[in-house]
């Protein structure tokens, strides 16, 4: 992380199960807890900044239920030959 600020910390209160999930998905990226929470942090700011609630998706999740989607129609279409 850059030093371009003052910096700051704070205490995070979760369950362990969140704990060791957010160690996993960090130790799998080579990143330290921190840094992944960090990043975790900053990307739900930025989601925040630009008005993106918790109501949309993410691309990847678009993706996979337009494939499923398209895959059930498809299905619904053989079926009817």
């Amino acid at each position: 992380m850059a030093k371009t600020e003052t910096e700051t910390q704070f205490t995070l209160r979760c369950s362990r199960s969140m704990r060791s999930d957010a160690e996993k998905f960090a130790e799998a990226k080579g990143q330290s807890l921190a840094e992944w929470l960090r990043r975790a942090v900053q990307e739900k700011l930025d989601r925040e900044k630009k008005g993106i609630g918790a109501d949309t998706v993410s691309n990847e999740e678009l993706e996979a239920m337009i494939e499923k989607i398209l895959t059930e129609k498809l299905a619904e279409k053989r079926n009817e030959k």
